[in-house]
């Protein structure tokens, strides 16, 4: 697992992923302010922003510090991309590659 350098423009400096899992083709964008919601927000925006540009993204996953609302959830498979969270025992998410991670799958 590692950070990928987006460069997007040549008099800009690169934008920096949160995490990045090749073996799992799995893009991680990582939150974790006041607002779920803002936080929600602004990650799949930048999955979307990132991904553009990144051939062979076939996850996008958000990592929050807990469990999503029903409706964040929501959104947030509406628009493509997996949860994670820790419930306070154990790393939880939305995601069916999470078996292979040895991650449980949770039901929010």
């Amino acid at each position: 697992m590692h950070r990928l350098a987006i460069h997007h423009m040549p008099s800009r400096p690169p934008m920096l992923t949160d995490i990045w899992i090749a073996q799992l083709s799995l893009l991680i964008e990582a939150k974790a302010g006041r607002n779920p919601v803002d936080d929600v927000r602004y990650a799949l925006g930048q999955l979307g922003h990132y991904t553009r540009r990144l051939p062979g993204v076939l996850r996008r996953t958000l990592l929050l510090p807990e469990g999503p609302g029903q409706d964040l959830r929501e959104t947030a498979l509406y628009m493509g991309a997996d949860l994670i969270w820790h419930d306070g025992m154990q790393w939880c998410t939305t995601g069916e590659w999470g078996r292979i991670a040895g991650l449980k799958r949770c039901h929010v």
